[in-house]
């Protein structure tokens, strides 16, 4: 949409510090970092969807999507669904009365019969 010319206010945010994020996903990180920032997209590092920050509550926001969220290794769906209720809570607060949420899961991510996968508590 950025490349189009289409008039859009982005914030990108991210849990790990810019730092921890190089070194978890390797250099090429970086070239999407410059990419984002050369579109004017507001990049956040450290930012806890559970806890959000000052500098993400200065504003509202009409549309928030959430990708993949996971605390990490397999088997935790219990603690993915309280890393969902306690974003759902804390993004409700910036978001505009209109506004809606995405979450992209991944097959098995949702912990429900539905996933048609085994997953455990």
């Amino acid at each position: 949409l950025i490349s189009n010319n289409v008039n859009l206010s982005l914030t990108s945010t991210v849990f790990l510090s810019e730092e921890q994020l190089i070194i978890t996903y390797n250099e090429s990180v970086k070239e999407n970092i410059a990419t984002l920032k050369n579109k004017a997209v507001n990049v956040l590092f450290e930012i806890d969807a559970t806890n959000l920050s000052s500098r993400v509550c200065e504003r509202r926001y009409d549309s928030v999507h959430f990708n993949f969220p996971h605390t990490g290794g397999k088997g935790k769906i219990s603690e993915n669904k309280l890393l969902l209720r306690k974003s759902f809570e804390n993004i409700l607060k910036i978001l505009n009365p209109l506004g809606n949420i995405e979450i992209s899961l991944l097959p098995g991510q949702g912990g429900t019969p539905a996933d048609g996968e085994k997953t455990s508590s």
